[in-house]
């Protein structure tokens, strides 16, 4: 190369290493020097850097401002809804409150409950005392599982008929616990004529009803029992019973006695009685009648002591009306019979 090419080069290559490095420090400036809303004038450059570095303390100091107060808005109804929460867990304590009340006041009951159960226990699992029936009272024997009664409803009667209301009552109180009974006249007459050919159930009600019954029973009669019992036997009893009749009069007005038992003797064989589960007994009333003397009692104690004798029955004699002593058949430590 000649020399003067080389010194048409140098120029060129002197221009471009002053372009470059205008060039860097102006890359320098823009760097350094902070530009649009930020840029300030002066000449010191440690001016400028602490002015950056406050601009991002600033930034810094900003967000954490929102981030504050998006926790205090956070915060905020953290508080509404614990107040809203607090009220309502207000009343939820009244409410609780009223059930423990209500709850102590169920356990008192219980309680008081659980006594008397205990107390009903200890009944129910004490033994239970059954009632026991003597077999025989006053020379009767009460061993029987149903009663009938016939009963002579005449007019001599019917003048002592306060007196024969007692002695049904005193019967019935020998028998406290009866799995039937019935009341018929002597003429075989029901005292409920609905009732014919069966039981009467034996409940307090029942005897109750039966005590305001005969006090106006008005059935025919004729002083002769033989009917009564006819009818008793036939229409009531059943095979493998235990029963009695307890027959009342004052008075009978037949004169054929053979032809009275023989009947009884054939109803009974007609319906099979089988031996020992048939009891007749027979009660006699003294009554004086005013004009007509006293009603006589012999031929009705004659044939009632031949027809308990034959059928493991007993007589019973009463005394007459205001006699000083008066036998009652009543059992005192039975049940009532009416109530």
């Amino acid at each position: 190369m000649s020399s003067d090419d080389r010194d048409d080069q140098a120029p060129s290559l002197s221009f471009l290493d002053i372009i470059a490095c205008a060039f860097g420090a102006i890359v320098l400036l823009v760097l350094i020097i902070p530009v649009g809303e930020f840029g300030v004038k002066g000449d010191d450059p440690e001016q400028y850097l602490a002015y950056g570095q406050l601009l991002l303390s600033v930034e810094e100091l900003e967000e954490e401002i929102m981030a504050t107060q998006q926790e205090v808005n956070r915060n905020q109804q953290l508080l509404a809804q614990l107040d809203s929460e607090l009220g309502t867990a207000s009343e939820r304590s009244d409410s609780i409150l009223k059930s423990i009340e209500r709850t102590r006041s169920e356990s008192a009951r219980i309680s008081n409950l659980s006594q008397i159960l205990s107390s009903a226990r200890t009944v129910v699992e004490k033994p239970v005392q059954k009632t026991v029936v003597a077999t025989e009272y006053s020379g009767i024997p009460v061993d029987s599982e149903y009663v009938a009664f016939v009963i002579d409803t005449s007019a001599s009667m019917k003048s002592i008929w306060s007196d024969v209301m007692y002695e049904v009552e005193s019967v019935l109180s020998l028998y406290p616990q009866m799995k039937g009974f019935q009341i018929l006249n002597d003429q075989g007459t029901y005292l409920f004529s609905n009732t014919r050919r069966q039981w009467l159930d034996d409940t307090p009600t029942r005897r109750l009803e039966v005590k305001q019954k005969i006090r106006r029973w008005r059935a025919f009669s004729r002083s002769s029992p033989a009917k009564g019992i006819y009818t008793a036997v036939s229409d009531l009893y059943t095979r493998d019973i235990k029963m009695a009749v307890f027959v009342f009069g004052d008075d009978y007005q037949g004169s054929d006695f053979d032809g009275f038992l023989d009947s009884v003797d054939a109803v009974v064989r007609r319906n099979r009685v089988s031996e020992g589960s048939l009891r007749i007994h027979g009660i006699a009333f003294s009554n004086p009648i005013p004009g007509f003397g006293v009603a006589s009692p012999i031929g009705f104690s004659i044939l009632m002591r031949e027809l308990t004798s034959r059928y493991n029955g007993a007589f019973l004699a009463l005394p007459q009306q205001g006699a000083p002593y008066k036998v009652t058949l009543r059992n005192d430590g039975g049940l009532p019979a009416f109530r």
